[in-house]
């Protein structure tokens, strides 16, 4: 899914499913499935309290960002695949 993310138009919604492979700067990191890899900037609340690690699969949502020299994904929404729901009070998300 990486690589056809990459051919994807400018602001196309995507999901992935993969690794957080390695932390790139503060909010930016190495996503990879087994296509390939893509760079994702994750904002603080996208993360709702879960705690990812290298070795976790998650599932990620967000638009496609391209400029002239790379393609990212802007993520909206990141969940661990198969994890332990998150409780936001009166309801969880997975």
């Amino acid at each position: 899914m990486c690589l056809q993310v990459k051919s994807q138009r400018d602001e196309s919604w995507v999901t992935l499913q993969g690794k957080l492979a390695k932390r790139l700067g503060e909010d930016s990191f190495m996503f990879r499935d087994f296509t390939g890899e893509i760079m994702v900037e994750i904002d603080d609340e996208s993360w709702v309290g879960q705690e990812i690690s290298p070795n976790d699969t998650v599932r990620i949502s967000g638009e496609v960002d391209q400029d002239w020299s790379d393609v990212k994904v802007d993520v909206s929404s990141l969940s661990k695949v198969g994890g332990m729901p998150v409780n936001l009070g009166d309801f969880s998300v997975k």
